[in-house]
């Protein structure tokens, strides 16, 4: 990867939708110049069928910091993620077994429950 500036850009990715005052993950980022296979333009389409907008092509710094903060935000998305979607469409059974597993996730005994909870959000959250 070519780095394009040395500078450091701290970008904001809301993993809920914001309106559910949840906080962002924040990531460090520096710009890069993308490769000719890198997808950095987006087609709007619609009545503006030949707009493109370009996308700047930033990463990731450290990789390590960001799955760090994601897994010490983990369960505060589910919880929120749970709150605001699962729970006001789900019948008692699903919501009591579901914030069951939320109290027990914290837990380092049972290992399992909160990888279940985190592929069962995850494939919640890809849908919306």
């Amino acid at each position: 990867m070519v780095w394009i500036t040395s500078s450091v850009v701290t970008l904001q990715f809301h993993v809920v939708p914001p309106s559910w005052n949840s906080r962002p993950l924040e990531i460090r980022c520096r710009h890069f110049l993308p490769r000719a296979h890198e997808i950095v333009i987006k087609h709007v389409g619609g009545r503006d069928a030949n707009r493109a907008i370009t996308i700047p092509a930033y990463a990731a710094i450290d990789l390590g910091e960001v799955k760090k903060q994601l897994m010490m935000n983990l369960r505060h998305y589910c919880e929120v993620f749970f709150k605001e979607s699962i729970q006001p469409k789900s019948t008692p059974v699903v919501t009591k077994t579901i914030a069951m597993a939320l109290h027990f996730s914290v837990s380092q005994i049972l290992n399992l429950i909160p990888i279940t909870l985190l592929i069962f959000f995850s494939q919640r959250m890809r849908r919306r």
